[in-house]
């Protein structure tokens, strides 16, 4: 539950503040002090309130807001980046590179930010993406595609396409990767990519993706009063919204988990098992598996939402494992 006593939300922002300066982890448990002291703080944040259960006016005053801001640029601090910060406007959309050494195969990364289809990247996005641009010395290409209320898959997949095209034309070495409803996007981005007979990247690297927008996993519930960030209610809506309508929810850019696995590329997949993502994720895993498919999935206990992109020892641990994966891909 949201801490509301203002004394308790002293003492765990305190708490946080004085975690995050140790200079080691302290295990609790099985996972760090900093991760559950980032825990709390999505709880302080009420995060998942946007989403939890509510009356229409309240929750179309939060889709406005977030309209509000999707509408207007974005803005990345070239200061946040390793090498030389490029924006362009292709396809209609804003996207911003770095890091290119003009090598026509240094790998790059098409990364597609999450936030319910509805946000705009983070600073958290920004500083993995700098850790992984980094060690691998790849290019990022991160479009800001265009996001609900305003805009409807139908609308954002075919520019994603054009995108992706632009960028393979020049260099082949393209990894494609995601969190969140990016993860989702991505995955829902390979399927459009086979649709159009363009060539897969060369891996699929997805962290917590939201795989199917109805929700409808019978297990669920079991995981909403652990997950402090999402609440179903509010994202079935926001899927609804992004599918154009709720009778095309299944379509296979909207909940990618419905689509063929065969001309998938390698995929590496992970999720916490404090998320209500969580379910979905590991039944698609075991298909994958099932189908002999090149999978390599990592499931974190008591781990959050998107835990690889928190300043966290686990996100450590996780970005080493991306880097590794990427690093190995012939």
């Amino acid at each position: 539950m949201p801490l509301k006593h203002p004394i308790r939300k002293t003492l765990v922002t305190l708490g946080l503040l004085l975690t995050l300066c140790l200079p080691t982890p302290i295990a609790a448990s099985s996972r760090s002090w900093k991760s559950w002291f980032i825990e709390q703080y999505f709880w302080l944040k009420r995060d998942k309130s946007y989403y939890a259960e509510q009356d229409d006016t309240s929750f179309q005053t939060y889709l406005d807001a977030c309209q509000e801001q999707s509408d207007k640029p974005y803005v990345l601090d070239p200061t946040t980046v390793n090498g030389t910060l490029v924006q362009e406007n292709l396809f209609d959309m804003q996207v911003y590179s770095w890091n290119s050494n003009g090598k026509t195969d240094q790998k790059t990364i098409f990364y597609l930010a999450g936030g319910s289809y509805l946000n705009n990247p983070t600073s958290y996005h920004i500083s993995m993406l700098k850790t992984l641009s980094t060690s691998l010395d790849a290019k990022i290409v991160l479009p800001i595609y265009p996001k609900a209320p305003r805009y409807t898959y139908n609308y954002t997949m075919p520019k994603l396409v054009n995108l992706y095209q632009h960028y393979y034309h020049k260099n082949q070495n393209i990894f494609l990767m995601g969190d969140s409803a990016g993860g989702g996007l991505a995955l829902g981005l390979a399927h459009a990519l086979h649709n159009e007979s363009v060539p897969q990247p060369k891996q699929l690297v997805l962290l917590s993706p939201w795989l199917d927008v109805t929700m409808s996993h019978p297990e669920i519930p079991k995981y909403e009063d652990a997950d402090p960030i999402l609440s179903s209610w509010g994202l079935k809506r926001v899927g609804e919204l992004w599918a154009y309508s709720a009778d095309n929810t299944n379509h296979i850019y909207v909940s990618p988990k419905n689509g063929p696995i065969t001309y998938l590329p390698p995929i590496t997949l992970f999720t916490g098992t404090r998320e209500i993502f969580y379910p979905d994720i590991r039944d698609y895993a075991a298909k994958l598996k099932a189908a002999n498919h090149n999978i390599t999935f990592i499931t974190q206990e008591g781990m959050n939402h998107v835990y690889p992109i928190y300043p966290i020892e686990e996100a450590k641990t996780a970005q080493y494992q991306i880097i590794d994966a990427i690093n190995k891909t012939p």
